[in-house]
Order: C-alpha cells, then structure tokens, then sequence
C-alpha cells in the first residue's frame, strides 16, 4: 500500500511539473522582445523598431502587461506602459491602462495579437476620419 502511495505520489509530480514547464515555455505568458515594428500609411513605410535601443513586452499570469522601451536619444529614460489582456484561442488582446498608451499606438484601442510558434504578431489597421489618415501596424514580438 505504502509502495503505491509513493509510486502515485511521484507520477503526481512528474505530471504537474511537466504540465508546469509546458505552460512557461509554450503558453502565452512571459517576456517578450520587439523584432519588428513598422507603420505603413500611404507610400511610406515606416521602422519605428530603429528609434529604439529595445522594445519589449512582458505577459503576466495575472493578465497584466507591462511594456518598457527606451528612445535612441541622449540622456533618454526607460518609458513603461501597463495594462491588461484577454486570451482566447491565439489571440491576445492587450488593453493599455488609463494614460499608459505610446503615441504610436494612439489609434487603437486595443492592440490584437496572434500567438503562434513562441512569437506575437499583429497586422493591424486604423481610421482617423476627421483628417482622413489611415494606418497600418505590422509588429512581431519574439518569446525570450
């Protein structure tokens, strides 16, 4: 009886940690690094990725995000950004907190990703009627 505990016990264990790796390494949550990010409207194609030194995400299991980033000027500070997501299926929609939203982002109110393969990703277009300017956001975030 005693052996049969400890056998159960033990495959218990190797099951939750198995399950518990799984979920770090192939769920959505975690750290994320910006490899690309370009803004297309009209003829222009624009890297905004270049006027950063990073760009990065961190998913939480709480549903929290915070995105930090840091300008390529002189004497520039890290910038953070906080807000929540929902997960359904592979796709994560990232809210941002009251006031916490980049300028780049300004147009959407929320940023809808897709999760495939370790790496975030969003084609995503906007309308700004009153001037007429439309956009596009091409971005993919990289799991680290």
């Amino acid at each position: 009886m005693r052996k049969k505990f400890i056998i159960g016990f033990s495959v218990f264990i190797a099951i939750s940690t198995l399950i518990i790796f799984l979920a770090n390494n192939y769920g959505v949550y975690g750290s994320y690094e910006c490899v690309t990010y370009n803004e297309i409207s009209g003829d222009s194609n624009i890297n905004v990725l270049e006027k950063y030194r990073y760009y990065n995400l961190k998913l939480n299991r709480d549903k929290t995000f915070t995105l930090t980033y840091l300008v390529k000027e002189v004497n520039a500070s890290e910038q953070t950004a906080t807000g929540t997501f929902r997960v359904k299926g592979n796709r994560v929609t990232l809210t941002y907190d009251q006031g916490q939203q980049p300028i780049e982002t300004a147009l959407f109110e929320n940023e809808i990703y897709t999760f495939k393969n370790r790496q975030l990703s969003r084609n995503q277009s906007a309308y700004y009627e009153p001037t007429n300017f439309e956009t596009t956001i091409i971005q993919k975030f990289k799991k680290v």
